[in-house]
């Protein structure tokens, strides 16, 4: 072979020849039929260049070959394989033969592995030559530090990585899984990828290492629910991928695999007895997936010599080129659109319609989508309305025993009941009656806000309408007490501003409480979810929330506590004393027996309600009109029992007197004279 290159050389070179020659080493496999058709491309090129005079003028280019894939080479391949393995070793020999041999070289041409050029670009680095690859596509030629004169005539495969972006970005899809296989040019490109991804803000939801068997890795992608697949790995790898995809249903409308596209045709089946799968199912299996693969041919309408058109490199001695991006259509993988590094945009040449013609019509999601609709769970609008209307009956009840007290408050009767503490308590029942109205009104009738500024009034409308309502019944109930309880014949007077004091103080406690309780730890919404449907379709997963917004604290439990106990208290106190004056019998003066009642109603109602109020804690409707309900109950029969006797009196005419006691023992054995001055003196003390 080399007396072969010497003659030709020495033919070349002979002093009849008209032009300069210059002598290019060029670096070619020639073992398969498609893979010799580079080097009639180069030879080509060197003639179309040869023919242009406005090119290189007086210079003629030589093209001088080696075949990097000659496994013939037995004698330097024993020596060599003793220090490495495969091509790479042929690939050094031919450079070496290049080197060694005259005529001189000024540049070489090839090769075509990444590989090769790896250990080939190294050492023309060294010598100083320009060395220029037309499919070497390894990132990590990028290096200038290690390979300072390596071009390549097509971008690095880790360019392909920015067509792979745009085009995910292209159709809105932020989360991806990866499969590669763990060697280079692959782990390169995988790397770059990574790096890409991160800065873009996609999740990659999965991404797999396949060394050998694919099967465990597909599981992987399926379990995580991967949609879009980026795989990035040989040809021989990349068809037992599709095989398990196949068998586990990894394929299809609602699945995008986007792969190199520099397998050649049919690749998937060019080793169909090697796979455990069926033709028809390989190309089931590869059927719509989209190919990153160079484009050899310009679309530029522009006169060249070639097709390719102008050509740029970067720092790195890439090549800024055009990437075809394909489409598998009928096992055919068919240009549908260009990606332009310069632009970082595609062209597309295809439609949408036409592009997800296998998919449905439309790019799928690259997840299932989530529809999540809340639902407020509130109280009915028309329970709403009915216990707002009773309220406000309630309201106009008590104000209606307010105008017939004032009206009356000269009557004897009427003054005998202590008018003003009475004109007090219909103000705490006017109170209760309108937080029945704050317990009606949720997140169904207002918003957000409104309904935290109700929801902050409830224990201030409740409570203080609670105090003064039954601190008004007790303080009236107290004077009669300390009257009737008065052992020295001397009169012993309290006044209404003494019991006004007293309700003061009540007041003022549950201010402290209330006052304490908004600043410490103030009201807040909270939404519990109480129950979720979901309904699922093909890409999309629909969530029913439903909700129950209330207003409560983390700590909210332990003022609710202190006020109870307070309230409580309260209820004790009134209960002691209404026991103590049960034997006045005074009709206008002692309420002992309706104060009794009352109480029997709230605390019965209270037992009741509260172990009812938390079974109902997530059925907000029924909880709300029962709490309603209750307040509603007790307020009015306190009312009814303290003002329609009064009523039924001034009716019937009566002074407010009648028997003065019917039990002696009350009054320590006092005498009956005794006994009916201090009546006389209470019911001088409440007419005054």
């Amino acid at each position: 072979m080399g007396t072969v290159l010497l003659l030709c050389l020495l033919f070349w070179a002979s002093p009849c020849s008209p032009t300069i020659p210059l002598y290019l080493g060029g670096f070619f496999p020639l073992h398969l039929q498609y893979m010799a058709q580079l080097l009639d491309s180069a030879n080509l090129a060197v003639e179309h260049v040869n023919d242009n005079d406005d090119v290189l003028f007086d210079y003629e280019l030589i093209l001088l070959f080696n075949n990097t894939q000659l496994l013939l080479l037995l004698l330097l391949l024993l020596l060599l394989l003793l220090f490495m393995q495969g091509t790479t070793g042929v690939a050094m020999d031919a450079l070496f033969y290049q080197l060694f041999n005259p005529p001189t070289k000024i540049m070489f041409v090839g090769p075509m592995m990444s590989s090769n050029a790896e250990v080939t670009a190294e050492l023309t680095g060294l010598w100083n030559i320009v060395q220029v690859s037309y499919a070497g596509s390894a990132p990590s030629l990028s290096n200038r530090v290690k390979y300072p004169y390596y071009f390549r005539t097509l971008p690095a495969m880790d360019g392909f990585n920015a067509a792979i972006l745009a085009f995910i970005k292209t159709f809105n899809w932020y989360r991806i899984g990866i499969i590669y296989e763990p060697a280079e040019p692959y782990t390169s490109t995988i790397h770059d990828l990574l790096l890409r991804v991160s800065h873009a803000n996609i999740t990659i939801a999965c991404i797999e290492s396949i060394p050998d068997d694919p099967a465990q890795r597909i599981i992987h992608l399926k379990n995580k629910d991967a949609r879009i697949i980026i795989g990035i790995f040989s040809p021989e790898m990349g068809a037992n991928i599709f095989c398990e995809a196949y068998k586990h249903g990894i394929y299809g409308p609602k699945y995008v695999w986007i792969i190199l596209g520099i397998f050649g045709p049919e690749w998937w089946i060019r080793d169909a007895d090697l796979l455990d799968c069926t033709t028809d199912e390989m190309n089931a299996a590869v059927r719509g997936y989209f190919a990153i693969s160079w484009a050899t041919w310009s679309l530029d309408t522009g006169p060249t010599i070639s097709g390719k058109g102008p050509v740029a490199f970067t720092e790195g001695g890439d090549r800024k080129g055009v990437l075809a991006i394909e489409q598998n259509i009928d096992s055919v993988e068919v240009e549908i659109g260009r990606y332009y590094a310069d632009s970082d945009d595609i062209v597309w040449s295809f439609t949408a319609d036409e592009i997800w013609q296998t998919h449905g019509g439309q790019p799928p999601a690259d997840e299932d989508t989530t529809v999540t609709t809340v639902y407020h769970i509130t109280v009915s609008t028309s329970a709403s309305y009915i216990m707002s209307i009773l309220s406000v009956c309630g309201v106009l009840t008590a104000m209606g025993f307010l105008v017939f007290n004032c009206t009356n408050r000269k009557k004897r009767v009427i003054k005998m009941s202590s008018p003003n503490i009475n004109n007090v308590m219909v103000c705490g029942c006017v109170l209760t009656y309108s937080s029945v109205v704050c317990f009606v009104l949720d997140r169904g009738l207002l918003s957000r806000d409104g309904f935290l500024h109700v929801c902050r009034a409830r224990p201030w409308i409740l409570s203080l309408g609670f105090t003064l309502a039954y601190g008004a019944m007790f303080s009236k109930t107290w004077r009669v007490y300390t009257v009737f309880t008065n052992k020295t014949p001397k009169r012993k007077a309290v006044k209404d501003q003494q019991l006004f004091t007293m309700l003061a103080v009540m007041v003022a406690i549950d201010i402290a409480i209330l006052v304490a309780w908004q600043l410490v730890h103030p009201l807040i919404i909270i939404e519990t979810e109480v129950n979720t449907v979901v309904r699922e379709t093909d890409d999309t997963v629909w969530n029913d929330v439903y909700i129950i917004q209330s207003c409560s604290t983390i700590n909210s439990r332990n003022f609710i506590i202190v006020s109870y106990t307070y309230k409580g208290l309260l209820l004790i106190f009134g209960t002691f004393l209404t026991w103590q004056i049960r034997s006045v019998t005074i009709p206008g003066l002692n309420d002992s027996k309706y104060v009794g009642l009352s109480l029997y109603s709230v605390v019965i109602i209270s037992v009741i309600g509260v172990p009812i109020s938390l079974v109902l804690e997530e059925n907000v409707n029924a909880l709300s009109i029962i709490i309603s309900a209750f307040i509603l109950f007790c307020t009015t029969m306190t009312l009814l029992l303290v003002f329609v006797p009064k009523v039924m009196a001034v009716r019937r005419g009566d002074d407010g007197m009648g028997a003065a006691v019917n039990d002696a023992s009350i009054l320590d054995d006092e005498t009956t004279q005794n006994s009916q001055r201090r009546v006389n003196t209470v019911a001088t003390m409440t007419t005054e």
